[in-house]
């Protein structure tokens, strides 16, 4: 993968719990993917939560894309709103 450093350069990377709560970590992986550059990411399937080693710019950009991702979808806050 391609990096904009030298390679004299280390890269500092962050690490980052992300815990889900209306998606699968399966689908955070398939969104998460092309953001992880320099790191990896591992699925932590007990706790639903993707666990990112990454630049923090990358997290940065992760942690948008997944709050997006990570809504309830409209059929549930409508069961939610339901008043018997």
């Amino acid at each position: 993968m391609a990096s904009s450093q030298s390679l004299d350069e280390p890269v500092e990377l962050s690490q980052q719990l992300f815990e889900l709560n209306n998606i699968s970590s399966a689908d955070a992986k398939t969104i998460v993917e092309p953001f992880v550059q320099e790191g990896n990411m591992q699925q932590e399937k007990k706790s639903n939560g993707l666990l990112v080693t990454e630049t923090s710019q990358n997290l940065m950009f992760i942690a948008m894309a997944l709050k997006v991702a990570d809504q309830p979808t409209e059929s549930a806050l409508g069961l939610l709103n339901k008043t018997p």
